[in-house]
């Protein structure tokens, strides 16, 4: 006898969820209208054009297969072929199930314009009511969702061009980097050598003419030789030597400077088939009245 109460007081538990949930649905039912659904709510007036029945009769198909989205165009055709309003309403009840709201809205007004004397006006307008509340929440949060895209679109948009401004100074700093280094002309290198040796030739003679004035002048104090000393030819054999260095030093400064100059400013070398090669040669040649020197540089 336990037991038997106990199985009763399990299936009143079972059973207890589905009655709760049939109360529900049927008081949803009866809050929006009553209408019905399926096939059955279809209305069916009668179609004299032929190519307007045979979209009817397609819809009807296509709608009991559960395409709803093409029997609704199926019956928006049959209403453009016949003007048969009541097309519509099936037209409403097929964008309503295939999840189309905004054409469900718009067909259910364009069906409620012309028919007003339906027995179920009112509780068509109370759905339309309904669905415009809907269809205007929709529109809203599909607008946010539209601005919070478009506003990550722009965040990202953002970041990607400031990305690139980045690889591009990146690619500029770079490439002067490369010209800089490309940019020292390796003939500077070659003409600033040369007037270094120059400059060290002219040390030389300098020091050599120095040495010979230091003789002169332990053999000449104040100018005064000993016998048979020949001053006159002396001083000039001292003379040559230190002109020679002054003239050394001078043309291998200029030639440093000009080396110089080609290292920074000159690019690349040349483009013929045979360049001709780069260097400094310096001449000096003394007379009677005097020395003379010259420089020739070459890059």
């Amino acid at each position: 006898m336990q037991r038997s109460f106990g199985l009763i007081f399990a299936l009143a538990l079972l059973l207890a969820p589905m009655s709760a949930l049939a109360q529900a649905e049927g008081e949803a039912s009866e809050g929006d209208g009553g209408e019905e659904e399926g096939a059955a709510a279809m209305r069916t007036e009668g179609l004299d054009d032929e190519e307007a029945r045979s979209r009817f009769r397609v819809g009807q198909a296509l709608y009991m297969e559960g395409r709803f989205l093409e029997a609704a165009q199926e019956f928006e055709g049959s209403y453009r072929l016949s003007g048969r309003r009541s097309l519509l309403y099936n037209a409403y009840l097929s964008f309503r199930d295939a999840g189309q709201l905004a054409d469900a809205v718009r067909t259910l007004e364009l069906y409620l314009e012309g028919d007003q004397d339906a027995e179920d006006i009112e509780q068509l307008q109370q759905r339309l009511a309904a669905m415009r509340v809907t269809l205007a929440e929709e529109q809203a949060a599909e607008a946010e969702r539209q601005a919070e895209r478009d506003r990550l679109a722009e965040e990202r948009a953002e970041a990607e061009r400031q990305a690139e401004e980045a690889r591009r100074r990146e690619e500029a700093q770079r490439r002067r980097a490369e010209e800089a280094e490309e940019g020292l002309n390796p003939v500077g290198w070659a003409v600033a050598g040369g007037g270094l040796a120059l400059m060290a030739g002219g040390l030389v003679a300098g020091i050599l003419a120095s040495g010979a004035r230091g003789d002169l002048e332990d053999n000449c104090p104040d100018d005064r030789c000993v016998v048979g000393f020949d001053l006159a030819s002396e001083r000039k054999s001292v003379e040559r030597p230190r002109l020679a260095a002054d003239i050394l030093l001078f043309t291998g400064g200029a030639t440093v400077i000009a080396g110089l100059i080609v290292l920074f400013v000159g690019k690349g070398g040349s483009t013929d088939d045979e360049p001709e090669e780069a260097g400094t040669t310096a001449d000096l040649t003394c007379g009677a009245t005097g020395c003379m020197g010259t420089l020739r540089t070459s890059f």
